[in-house]
C-alpha cells in the first residue's frame, strides 16, 4: 500500500460519496470498498511487487 496515494484517494472518494449530487449521503455501504484489502481500490494505491536479485543468503539483494 502506498500511504500517500491511499489517503488521498480516501479523502477524495469519501467527499464525493458524502457530498456528491448523485449519491445518497446516508448510504455508507461504499465504505467497505475503501478498506485496504478491497479489490476495488485503484492500482495507484497499491505497491508494486519487489523483486530480489540473488540466489541465497550470501547474495546481494536488489529491489527492482
Amino acid at each position: 500500500m502506498k500511504p500517500y496515494e491511499y489517503f488521498r484517494f480516501l479523502l477524495d472518494e469519501i467527499a464525493e460519496q458524502l457530498y456528491g449530487r448523485e449519491h445518497d449521503p446516508n448510504d455508507h455501504a461504499f465504505l467497505n470498498d475503501l478498506l485496504p484489502w478491497s479489490d476495488k481500490l485503484p492500482d495507484i494505491c497499491k505497491k508494486e511487487n519487489l523483486k530480489f536479485a540473488g540466489a541465497g543468503f550470501g547474495s546481494s539483494f536488489i529491489f527492482a
